[in-house]
């Protein structure tokens, strides 16, 4: 349940996460929020700086989500690929969206080196973000789906930005 690179949870604990917190969050009349992160450009820095300079830039980057979601319920996991997910129970759009800005300076301000980013000279994220109430529903891939799309619109409108839907 926990990823041996990052030391953060991995994807087969965020999969069980949501269906749990989804229930809880429903009974409750509470908001659920949930922010897809992407390391822009991450392939060309690996490439680049080689796999070991690679393996830090995930390290600095968990260690900042975790820093940024780190209240109890709250969970960072990395999801695979490039992405993080940011699982977050009882914050609505108003509490996610600045937690989620506090995200991206935090990374940037690491400066970790990244020569091969068309973008800026150090590491940057993009994150895509969603929140509902739950319903009676089970918690589907279209919630996941909602904040990965917001995630794609940041990056397409320019990276190292938050959309929200």
């Amino acid at each position: 349940m926990i990823d041996s690179l990052t030391e953060i949870a991995n994807r087969r604990r965020y999969d069980v996460a949501p269906e749990d917190e989804w229930r809880r969050c429903g009974r409750n009349g509470s908001p659920l929020s949930l922010i897809v992160v992407d390391v822009d450009h991450f392939l060309a820095c690996n490439d680049h700086l080689g796999h070991a300079e690679g393996d830090v830039v995930w390290r600095r980057v968990a260690d900042t989500l975790q820093q940024t979601g780190g209240r109890p319920g709250d969970l960072v996991a990395r999801y695979g690929g490039e992405e993080f997910v940011m699982f977050l129970p009882e914050i609505d759009t108003v509490a996610g969206e600045p937690l989620a800005q506090e995200a991206r300076p935090g990374v940037e301000a690491q400066q970790i080196r990244h020569p091969a980013s068309p973008v800026p000279a150090w590491v940057s994220i993009s994150l895509g973000g969603k929140t509902v109430i739950p319903g009676d529903a089970t918690a589907g891939p279209e919630f996941f789906r909602g904040a990965d799309t917001a995630l794609y619109i940041a990056k397409a409108t320019g990276r190292n930005k938050l959309a929200w839907r």
